[in-house]
């Protein structure tokens, strides 16, 4: 065995002999658990971990024997203590030989609570290769100060993922909006953290109807700077979908490990549905060694601005022509129903205007409902009229001839019946309307 930190060995010999004798206590009720955190690790990485420690009651000394896979490698002198323990004796033992790391913590107690004891290094090296692996904590002993031991698992385990090429992924904005004739730049990301040594990649682009790639200088896609030169695209065009590669004779690495690796830019036509998709497919990605791996398709979701407001705008009219019929009172005149038949006509002959925005198209929808509901009241006020009837009485008699005779020779004031007064309709009250009424009184047609 290899002494990595030691504090106090005669200490630590005695806690041993006392763990021995510790595994064979009776099982406490405490809640009281040693465990690790499921983690990734990528090719070379080192990765710094914890031992966490879950105890309700006060814990005086503790152990455990992490067995890591071939590959997993423990980083000599990494381990640190925490503030929960800071200030005791610890020691920690490895064998590289057997990938066995023993950890032991003794002196004081450690309060109730949850969090790492201590911390450690880890370092993958080129015997780990991708894939999951499992770390086995054995021999876990968890003791109080009357050395009861106060764990029931005296193991646990925990997953490790080997990130590979199998792990790249590309990515793109979930969601692109786009108005008929505006161009859109579609920046595609690769992510390959951990894989370092890429030097190549393919897929399928499949574009919905109504939309179309416009070609730069460069060709359909856009470099990044992560594609140097001879990193070239090549693509061929098909029924429905365009296939691409990118790659060189020489291979050359993609640089960096995350961030755009191409775009492409759309331009919408008329012929765009309001909903519809971008489709990247096929996608594989390949190192340096020929190692290749298949990629999760990327979808992106394309709304057609222009369309989107013209259903917002054909909706809004649909809602101002039901505000307009609910105008509707029943018995109404002709001539009321006019107003509003003529009303839902001029709204639903409105055209969306696209080269307007939708508050304006809207207000010219408002510009037609606004003046409905006066011009019915006052329709309907002019359907009560009874004509003859100046004094409002119900009835057509002498007094109302009496009323506009004078009023033909005097000034009327404000609230004089003139609509019913004006009987010839020749927009003045004089003796002929008087004539007329007397006619009426009397019983004439």
């Amino acid at each position: 065995m290899i002494s990595i930190t030691h504090i106090n060995k005669r200490m630590i010999k005695s806690l041993l002999l006392m763990m021995l004798f510790l595994a064979q206590a009776v099982g406490s009720s405490a809640q009281v658990k040693l465990y690790m955190e499921d983690f990734t690790m990528y090719n070379g990485e080192y990765k710094t971990v914890s031992l966490i420690l879950e105890n309700d009651v006060e814990v005086t000394a503790l152990q455990a024997a992490l067995t890591l896979p071939a590959g997993l490698v423990y980083s000599s002198g990494s381990v640190q203590k925490t503030d929960r323990v800071k200030g005791r004796g610890a020691e920690v033992q490895a064998s590289n030989s057997t990938g066995k790391l023993m950890i032991v913590e003794t002196g004081g107690t450690i309060a109730p609570g949850e969090g790492a004891v201590i911390t450690f290094r880890l370092r993958r090296n080129s015997n780990l290769t991708d894939g999951d692996y499992t770390i086995k904590l054995s021999d876990i002993i968890i003791s109080d100060a009357e050395a009861n031991q106060l764990n029931k698992d005296e193991e646990s385990s925990v997953k490790v993922k080997a990130i590979g090429i199998e792990d790249c992924s590309f990515g793109a904005p979930e969601e692109i909006w786009l108005a008929v004739n505006q161009e859109y730049q579609v920046d595609v990301t690769l992510t390959n953290v951990g894989v370092n040594d890429l030097a190549a990649f393919q897929g399928k682009l499949a574009l919905p109807e109504g939309l179309e790639i416009v070609p730069g200088e460069d060709g359909k896609f856009v470099y990044s700077y992560r594609t140097p030169v001879p990193l070239e695209f090549k693509f061929q065009e098909s029924d429905g979908y365009t296939s691409f590669v990118l790659s060189s004779i020489s291979n050359e690495n993609i640089i960096d490990t995350q961030g755009v690796i191409f775009s492409f830019k759309v331009k919408a036509t008329e012929a765009l549905a309001e909903t519809s998709e971008i489709k990247l497919f096929e996608l594989r990605v390949a190192n340096t060694a020929g190692t290749s791996a298949e990629c999760d398709d990327v979808t992106i979701n394309v709304t057609n601005k222009s369309a989107a407001v013209k259903t917002v705008f054909e909706d809004y009219k649909a809602e101002q022509i039901a505000a307009v019929e609910a105008l509707a009172k029943e018995g109404d005149s002709e001539a009321s129903q006019k107003i509003i038949s003529d009303a839902k006509a001029a709204i639903e002959a409105l055209a969306f205007d696209a080269e307007k925005s939708l508050d304006d198209n809207k207000a010219a929808v408002d510009d037609i409902v606004a003046p409905v509901a006066k011009a019915l009241e006052e329709q309907r006020a002019a359907d009560a009229i009874v004509p003859g009837d100046v004094n409002g009485d119900g009835e057509v008699d002498l007094s109302d001839a009496i009323m506009v005779t004078y009023y033909s020779l005097h000034e009327a004031p404000s609230n004089f019946n003139e609509a019913a007064a004006d009987m010839n309709g020749d927009g003045e009250i004089d003796l002929s309307d008087a004539i007329i009424i007397i006619y009426i009184s009397l019983g004439a047609k």
